[in-house]
């Protein structure tokens, strides 16, 4: 696409700036496209970086008494307000847990902009100062999706403001998916990366896109949101992605139909992007089943294609694990499987085993146990993750 370049940081990389400015009590404020996953992301990030549950304060569902609560003086027949103990949260350690400010700049009264910015700004709620180790960052909407997102300008030079774009799939895989999403749903996402790369403010810079609505929609191919466009024909984002994965657990555990699949995921992520994942889903039906692979690494019939070949390597990864009867892992099968598993990794093409590579290392549910096995640890020392895994 002839598009400008972007002036703005990957959200992952923006959450990092955001934290380390807090962490200076430098107020700051991440500015978003919708929906792209910047809550959850933001929230594990601050749990690393403290070891603590961050307080997530959505400023637009609030009202006033949510900052702070008034307290009577009987003796001088004086009041004053202090801050709410589910805002301001005290750790056994004497710590405060960190506060992520969501929404921050959709303000439902004066009032409820005043104290948010009060608590931004001057680390204060009703006069009160809050602990110096709270760590305070805000995110919010860009003023161009027109979701109520409006800061004056002596409002917003009070800030640090970094404005983020999507992560590319394969870094909100890594960061996000590989842990949570079914194998099918990393798998899609890794088949259609224009989702990551695309924005509908890359439509608003491209003159042959910018006014004219039926050329957007047919440019878009998989209906990625775009607030220009009528709600409910385009609207898929990395949020889209939970959604989804969400129907698919369920369809998964309750046996759903094809048919009613594909209801819950267009209303999941829309029609066009349901559309291109069901013709993938399918295609899953199709493969060897990774019990097969486990029985005869050496000889399983290798995937016929890409798409095949990708949906392959998540979905060996996601039944590493081998679990008795009740529920409890099994060390010996698992180790063993695992052995399997490389084995016929080892037979597919060298893009396949480092894709396979990333994923296992950014699984939490299942990196230490591959990290434990020395063909893994080969295989990644020679593509190179190991050392970088963590960066």
């Amino acid at each position: 696409m002839n598009i400008k370049q972007r002036n703005s940081v990957s959200m992952s990389r923006g959450i990092d700036m955001a934290i380390s400015l807090a962490k200076k009590r430098v107020p700051v404020l991440l500015v978003k496209e919708n929906g792209l996953g910047g809550t959850a992301m933001a929230t594990q990030k601050l749990r690393e970086a403290t070891n603590k549950e961050p307080v997530i304060f959505n400023v637009s569902l609030k009202d006033d008494s949510d900052f702070g609560l008034l307290n009577f003086n009987m003796e001088n027949r004086t009041s004053e307000i202090f801050p709410n103990s589910e805002l301001i949260k005290i750790a056994k350690d004497g710590t405060a847990h960190p506060v992520m400010m969501d929404e921050c700049a959709k303000f439902t009264t004066k009032a409820v902009g005043k104290n948010t910015l009060a608590f931004i700004f001057d680390r204060m709620v009703g006069g009160k100062k809050i602990p110096d180790d709270c760590l305070i960052i805000a995110i919010t909407n860009l003023a161009s999706e027109g979701l109520g997102d409006f800061l004056d300008p002596h409002e917003r030079n009070r800030l640090v403001i970094i404005k983020v774009h999507k992560d590319p799939v394969e870094t909100h895989l890594e960061n996000y998916g590989y842990s949570k999403y079914e194998p099918e749903i990393s798998a899609w996402a890794l088949q259609n990366t224009q989702m990551g790369t695309e924005s509908f403010e890359d439509y608003d810079n491209m003159e042959e896109l910018k006014d004219d609505l039926k050329k957007r929609k047919v440019h878009n191919s998989l209906g990625i949101f775009d607030p220009k466009i009528p709600s409910g024909e385009q609207y898929l984002n990395y949020r889209s992605l939970d959604h989804a994965d969400d129907c698919l657990k369920l369809a998964k555990e309750e046996d759903w139909s094809n048919s009613e699949l594909g209801v819950a995921m267009m209303g999941a992520m829309g029609e066009r992007a349901t559309n291109s994942f069901m013709t993938l889903y399918k295609l899953a039906g199709k493969i060897q089943s990774p019990l097969d692979v486990d029985a005869d690494p050496e000889n399983c019939k290798l995937p016929a294609d890409g798409a095949a070949s990708s949906l392959m390597l998540h979905k060996l990864r996601d039944m590493t694990q081998v679990f008795n009867s009740e529920g409890v892992l099994n060390p010996d099968a698992t180790r063993k499987r695992v052995s399997n598993y490389l084995t016929y990794i080892k037979r597919m093409k060298r893009e396949y085993q480092a894709q396979f590579v990333r994923g296992s290392m950014k699984d939490s549910r299942v990196n230490k146990i591959y990290e434990k096995n020395d063909d893994f640890q080969d295989l990644a020392v020679e593509f190179d993750f190991l050392n970088r895994a963590d960066k």
